[in-house]
């Protein structure tokens, strides 16, 4: 990263050159001269200070902020589809439920009328055995009525037949008929 080290400087090295520093304080520096020293090299080290903040600044922004920044935009839009897609699936929740009124319902009709079918079917088959019910007894009758008139159309024949032979026999001896 190209650390640079800070260098500190000791009030002893800015002595000029050949001044011994031997007696009192800074061998005859002046303040003024040694406070322009210290602005000048605080002023350097402020520069190299501010140039080291920058570049950092310049790595933060594009390693840290950078990525926040994409991360962050990233997650509003996951939030936005997310948000789009709850909605849908309110939606569709509420269409289901709609649905499901609608086919509760339709059951229910289709139960009734499942019912009302059973019903009409039983009575049918009721109707039916009844109506075959009396065709038996109306077939029987018919049977028991004809085999009465059978009867009678016998006894009628025979009648009829006693009476032709007596009245070939009257024919064949016709005077006794006639003196009868």
């Amino acid at each position: 990263h190209g650390e640079r080290s800070v260098s500190r400087v000791m009030p002893e090295q800015l002595l000029p050159v050949g001044s011994g520093g031997g007696g009192a304080g800074l061998g005859g520096v002046s303040s003024e001269m040694l406070l322009a020293a210290v602005e000048a090299q605080m002023a350097g080290s402020l520069r190299e200070v501010s140039g080291q903040v920058v570049a950092l600044q310049d790595v933060v922004d594009r390693k840290v902020l950078l990525p926040l920044w994409e991360a962050d935009r990233g997650l509003r839009d996951a939030q936005r589809r997310s948000d789009h897609i709850a909605a849908q699936c309110d939606d569709c929740v509420s269409r289901v439920e709609a649905h499901e009124v609608r086919l509760d319902a339709a059951r229910s009709c289709l139960k009734a009328h499942e019912q009302k079918i059973q019903a009409l079917t039983g009575g049918i088959e009721r109707a039916l055995q009844t109506e075959r019910d009396l065709n038996r007894a109306a077939s029987r009758a018919c049977v028991q009525e004809a085999e009465v008139l059978t009867g009678r159309v016998d006894a009628q024949a025979r009648a009829l037949e006693e009476l032709s032979q007596q009245v070939q026999s009257l024919r064949g001896g016709g005077t006794m008929t006639a003196a009868a």
